[in-house]
């Protein structure tokens, strides 16, 4: 049992490394490899992925710092309890830490931003990028069945799937 497994495996990791060609898929020409529309495509989707990860970086920094506030506000609540007229804290530690959060979720805020700015035009260049007119021509799909009985008095039913022409 476990040698017939193995073979499967095997085979199916055979027939995922060789290497498959189908008549629809032919090499792009030379000069159409680097078009400025798949630059742009591949580079605003590298450029939302790195703004969505420095987003998410910084929201978990934010998160931390803002955790220490809670905890030294728990530990020394009377230093936390003494706010100004406009809400600050009056001891310069806390409200610099405060401070630090608020940009911090800022920085996050945009970078999470300009993160889902980036996927909608990451979408748009791929769409845009389609090439309608080079669509490979519809194969259709006949297959047929065929009901035979044999010189034994059993029937046999086969089916044929015609291949494309090249």
């Amino acid at each position: 049992m476990m040698k017939r497994m193995r073979t499967g495996i095997l085979l199916l990791l055979a027939c995922m490394v060789a290497p498959a060609s189908t008549l629809a898929q032919e090499p792009e020409p030379p000069h159409q490899a680097l078009r400025p529309l798949r630059i742009a495509k591949w580079g605003a989707l590298a450029t939302a992925a790195g703004a969505a990860v420095y987003g998410f970086v910084q929201n978990h920094r934010a998160d931390d710092r803002f955790n220490q506030l809670e905890q030294l506000c728990q530990d020394q609540p009377v230093r936390c309890s003494v706010r100004g007229p406009g809400g600050a804290y009056q001891d310069p530690e806390f409200e610099e830490l405060y401070g630090e959060v608020r940009s911090l979720d800022r920085r996050a805020h945009a970078g999470l931003l300009l993160g889902q700015i980036g996927v909608a035009a990451t979408v748009a260049f791929f769409l845009l990028d389609l090439d309608k007119t080079r669509r490979p021509p519809d194969i259709p799909f006949v297959p047929s069945a065929n009901l035979e009985s044999r010189d034994d008095g059993s029937l046999a039913l086969t089916f044929v799937v015609p291949l494309p022409k090249r």
